[in-house]
């Protein structure tokens, strides 16, 4: 395990990307998300003023080449690989502990952890107005399972590859948020490629753990597309816990963005970029939500599945995840590249918070560590708290191959 740094960052070209995620019912509105690339010249990417957000950033010769602007990108609703199955009738309720569940249609906060303030930095927005297929009124999306299995154990992966910035253990943690921009790696059967938000408490044989982001996963969906993808389990993965909404636990809520959706479009390396923001927040109720691009209250895990994480999560990792196939190959994570601060040739994460008992704080509050488990295939270089927009930052990925440990 070890930490490198980019001192010599590869500045694009300067230009707008614009990106679009279709992902709910005609008359919601999105609050803008998106990124441009700053300066092309200079030594500090940040110098000057991008489209009059930012002016100045933090002294450092670790920063990425990424900044926010007023541009939006989202969830594709393409698809139609779900049934429309009744709220009150769908498969999370036969869990043996959700017997008698009341839904609970939307999070209740003592303190609102995920409110946007992008419409009040001073910068003209760029509202969406969402149109995608979906499911009538008192029904809810639930994905159709097409796959060789609906359980993942984690027997059934046992060459995993992790790279992955992570909190030290913290009992008032209550979930995290982060963006993340998508990609689409070439994986083969056997194999799978994320980059995921993973929260998780208990010890190793009563491992609780909640995950969410983007995977490429054949195995799991019959394709090769990047899919929204979360997973859960009790007891880390040996007997309980599953994709998606592949076995009873996860309750949807939304009527059209699910577990499972394929994305609209990915990343392309070098040029424009597709992001999402994912959340996995802890209410008042106890409850696991899972929220993404700000508003979009996706559904949550109820707090009566788990046994530690009903009282909190000892840690949070956020980064990349793949599984080597059963010949030694290790896919690409990421961009497919080792990371780098040209924010269009590499994995990222930024704006990452952790919910505390005070709301969403930066991630800087916390003490953090990486983890790699081959820098050979893999790794990370953290930039730190760039502050505003950005927030902590992070590159991460890398090649792959046969040489993986």
């Amino acid at each position: 395990m070890r930490k490198e740094y980019c001192d010599s960052p590869d500045h694009p070209h300067q230009d707008i990307v614009r990106f679009e995620f279709t992902g709910f019912k005609p008359n919601a509105l999105l609050d803008p998300h998106g990124f441009v690339s700053a300066s092309p010249t200079g030594k500090r990417p940040f110098e000057g003023k991008v489209r009059g957000i930012r002016n100045n950033i933090k002294e450092s010769h670790d920063v990425i080449d990424l900044t926010k602007s007023d541009f939006v990108s989202l969830l594709s609703g393409e698809d139609d690989d779900f049934d429309c199955v009744d709220i009150y009738k769908q498969p999370a309720l036969n869990h043996p502990l959700l017997k008698d569940h009341e839904i609970q249609l939307f999070p209740n906060f003592s303190k609102n952890p995920i409110a946007s303030s992008e419409s009040s930095k001073g910068e003209s927005t760029h509202k969406v107005y969402i149109h995608s297929k979906g499911c009538p009124s008192g029904m809810v999306p639930i994905e159709r399972t097409k796959a060789k299995y609906g359980h993942q154990i984690s027997q059934q992966f046992p060459r995993l590859h992790f790279a992955t910035l992570n909190t030290k253990p913290n009992t008032a943690v209550h979930g995290a948020r982060a963006t993340m921009n998508t990609w689409n790696p070439s994986v083969t059967s056997g194999q799978f490629s994320m980059g995921v938000i993973r929260i998780q408490s208990g010890p190793p044989a009563q491992l609780n753990i909640i995950q969410a982001g983007w995977a490429v996963h054949s195995d799991l969906y019959g394709d090769h597309k990047t899919h929204f993808t979360i997973r859960w389990t009790v007891d880390g993965f040996k007997r309980t816990g599953c994709y998606n909404a592949r076995c009873p636990g996860f309750v949807q809520v939304h009527p059209t963005v699910r577990p499972g959706l394929p994305f609209a479009g990915t990343s392309v390396f070098g040029a424009e970029q597709h992001i999402i923001d994912v959340q996995i927040i802890q209410d008042r109720s106890g409850n696991w939500w899972l929220i993404s691009e700000g508003n979009i209250y996706v559904g949550y895990w109820p707090n009566k599945i788990f046994t530690h994480l009903a009282q909190g999560v000892s840690e949070i990792s956020f980064g990349g995840m793949t599984a080597s196939s059963p010949g030694g190959q290790s896919p690409p994570m990421g961009a497919g590249t080792l990371p780098s601060a040209n924010y269009k040739k590499t994995g990222f994460f930024e704006d990452i918070k952790i919910a505390g008992s005070n709301g969403l704080v930066d991630l800087s509050n916390y003490k953090t560590y990486i983890f790699v488990s081959d820098n050979s295939c893999y790794n990370i270089i953290d930039f730190g708290n760039q502050h505003k927009d950005l927030g902590n930052t992070f590159a991460y990925g890398g090649h792959g191959g046969f040489k993986c440990l």
